[in-house]
Parts: structure tokens; sequence; C-alpha cells
């Protein structure tokens, strides 16, 4: 066994200049506790599940750039990552 340091809230804030590959993995990673999450308009979003895009993007990691009743699509370093939940 080895000695692993308690998990903190502000270590599950999304950092959109990753890949979406790693995004989502990160995501899955803080699901059940603390849950990943995001600032729109200084107000948090809590995000369960996420889906990588193989789409490419130049726009600016963060970025929403589609909505549709799949999810909400963001613009990453790596590629587009959709929001599920």
């Amino acid at each position: 066994s080895c000695y692993a340091p308690k998990i903190e809230k502000t270590e599950a804030q999304i950092d959109w200049t990753q890949s979406a590959d790693y995004l989502d993995r990160f995501i899955r990673a803080f699901n059940p506790w603390p849950v990943a999450y995001t600032t729109i308009n200084a107000q948090p979003i809590r995000i369960w599940q996420a889906q990588p895009l193989a789409e490419k993007t130049n726009a600016t990691p963060g970025t929403i750039i589609a909505t549709s009743k799949q999810g909400i699509d963001v613009a990453t370093s790596g590629g587009a990552l959709r929001l599920l939940t």
C-alpha cells in the first residue's frame, strides 16, 4: 500500500486546455465525488458524464461550439468534448 493525500474539491475543476480524451477520463475519475465542474458566468456547472468527439476544432478551449439533444459540445485543445450529463 502507499499513501495518497485526500482529494480536494478544487482538484475537480476542468482545465479545458487538456485533450478531450484526457477530460473524459478526468470526469469519470471524479464521479461520484467530488464531481468534475466548470464555471459559466461565475455559476458552477457540475459534469457527470461526457464523450470525446472525433471532430477537430480551431475554437478557443472552453468555448461552447454546438448544442443539441445529444449534449453540449465544448472545444478542448485536442478536439471536442460532448457533455452528456
